[in-house]
């Protein structure tokens, strides 16, 4: 009888219990970390988007891509290129550095009906939390066959 309750006990609680005695032992692991990834956030978030001439939204998905690889490249190519990205501090000539070479990358290189599109723009939205409100910054980075 005893037996059947801690096979219980150790099939439910078992990895809980394992897991804590290995943090005990191990120490520095996820989810109890000290890093600052984890214990802090900036006051600011970029997003990108895509659109048409007549500026209707086009799912990055279209271009094979989703919004993860897109902030992605945005950060490694500035990187790669010396370019100092974050907390708007990006130029207007980096920023169309960046863009067409995002475009470059993200829509010449798939065939899709927009790849003709006269007026394909490439967008950085940009969040800022400064006293105590959310500011949105939107800025056109490229413009495709124009």
């Amino acid at each position: 009888m005893i037996y059947k309750y801690l096979k219980y006990f150790i099939s439910v609680f078992g990895m809980g219990v394992f897991y804590c005695l290995g943090f005990v032992i191990l120490r520095e692991t996820h989810p109890f970390s000290r890093f600052p990834m984890y214990s802090s956030f900036p006051n600011w978030s970029y997003l990108f988007y895509f659109s048409d001439g007549e500026n209707e939204l086009i799912p990055s998905n279209k271009f094979n891509v989703n919004a993860g690889h897109v902030a992605h490249f945005y950060y490694s190519f500035a990187s790669a290129n010396d370019i100092v990205c974050g907390n708007f501090s990006e130029t207007t000539e980096e920023l169309h550095t960046i863009g067409k070479a995002m475009m470059s990358n993200y829509v010449d290189s798939v065939q899709t009906k927009y790849n003709s599109i006269e007026g394909l723009n490439l967008y950085r939205m940009g969040f800022l939390y400064q006293n105590d409100s959310i500011k949105i910054i939107d800025e056109l980075m490229y413009e495709k066959g124009n």
